[in-house]
Order: structure tokens, then C-alpha cells, then sequence
């Protein structure tokens, strides 16, 4: 089995990374939806796209971007997995790091201090978050045939975490690993264990 991990691509509204989007639904922006076929492309390129199943987070940024991919690879419309949805943020998901931390200066600070843990207000952590997704891909790897591509779409946060548990390391190495926006992470499975190159995949336009 092949499988590739996909960070949805640029979301409206957050073109400088500066807002806890969480579950907001907030769609792709026009440079997202490019970077999303983008990867599609990059993946088309790469990989021979036969028996392929997509799996997408139920936000619509997730969504856009499997769908540009399915576009790409003519293959069937993407599954989705609630599980695989980005941390909810309660009371903070779409606003701004600013007006949460002039809002909620103790709160912001509790959450640097154990990012692991650490609740925002009616959300959960990253734990939880950490703990779903993981469940989701192995459901979703058990379920799939050994020859396949299967390609799982979804969000920074939820992957970084998902990734901790599932790889045995700490969250904090995982938060400093760079996902851009579509980004491909490619999972090699050895002995039922996960092994993950050092840099993510991103599409660079050919030089002209």
C-alpha cells in the first residue's frame, strides 16, 4: 500500500497564518484551490494512480482539496472521516491569535505553556485530537487493500497529532516539522510501523 498524507490547501481568511481556524469552515482561497491541484498534479507525477481512494476531512477546505486531487487522478469522489477533522477550538476556532490573547490573556498563556493538554474553552485538545485520528487511519488502512494508494486529506494540527501517537514521538518534535499548505507527506508502513520522510512534498512550478 501506498499512502499519502495531504494538508488541505490555503484557506480564506488566513492568507498570514494568523487565526485559529480549527473547525470554522472557512473554503479554500483562490491560491489554495491552485496549490490543491497543484498537488494533485504532483501526485499524478509521482505515483502510478491506479485503485486509488481518497479520505477527506468533512471541512470544506479538506474537501475542495480532495476533490482538485480527484480531479487530477480520475479516480472515485473522496470518503469522509469526521475523525480526521482539524482540533476544535471551541470558543476560539476562527479568530485571531490577537484578540484571543487580548480576550483570553490567561488562557492563551495556560495553552503555550501545555499545548498537549490544554483545552480552549468548549474545544478540546490535542490529544483527543490526536487520539481520533489516529483511530481513523488505522480503520481506514485495515479497510483498504494492500495494493492500493490511498490518499487521506485533512489538517495541520489533526496530522501533527495523529502523527505523534502514531509514530511514538513527542508532539513538540512534530509541531516543528513543516506541513505547508498541500503538502504531501508520503507513509512508508514497514512492520506495522510508520516511517515518514524528512520534508513534506510541494509542487514548484517547472522553470520557464
Amino acid at each position: 500500500m501506498k499512502l499519502l498524507i495531504v494538508r488541505h490547501g490555503e484557506p480564506e481568511g488566513n492568507e498570514r497564518g494568523k487565526r485559529f481556524l480549527g473547525t470554522y469552515d472557512a473554503a479554500l482561497s483562490d491560491i489554495g484551490l491552485e496549490q490543491a491541484y497543484n498537488a494533485g498534479k504532483l501526485i499524478a507525477e509521482r505515483v502510478a494512480c491506479h485503485d486509488v481512494s481518497i479520505v477527506s476531512s468533512p471541512l470544506i477546505r479538506s474537501m475542495q482539496t480532495a476533490s482538485a486531487i480527484r480531479e487530477c487522478l480520475g479516480c472515485g469522489p473522496a470518503r469522509i472521516d469526521p475523525r480526521l477533522s482539524e482540533i476544535d477550538m471551541g470558543k476560539w476556532n476562527g479568530k485571531l491569535f490577537d484578540d484571543i490573547r487580548d480576550e483570553y490573556p490567561e488562557e492563551f498563556y495556560a495553552r503555550g505553556r501545555d499545548l498537549w493538554n490544554y483545552k480552549a474553552p468548549g474545544g478540546e485538545n490535542f490529544a483527543e485530537t490526536g487520539a481520533r485520528f489516529k483511530a481513523a487511519m488505522e480503520s481506514i488502512i485495515n479497510e483498504s487493500p494492500d495494493d492500493s494508494i490511498l490518499i487521506v486529506v485533512s489538517h495541520a494540527g489533526a496530522i501533527r497529532a495523529g502523527l505523534s501517537l502514531m509514530t511514538d514521538t513527542p508532539f513538540r518534535i512534530w509541531m516543528k516539522r513543516s506541513i505547508p499548505y498541500a503538502g504531501i507527506l508520503q507513509v512508508e508502513i514497514k512492520d506495522d510501523h510508520f516511517c515518514f520522510p524528512e520534508k513534506a512534498w510541494t509542487y514548484r512550478k517547472p522553470d520557464r
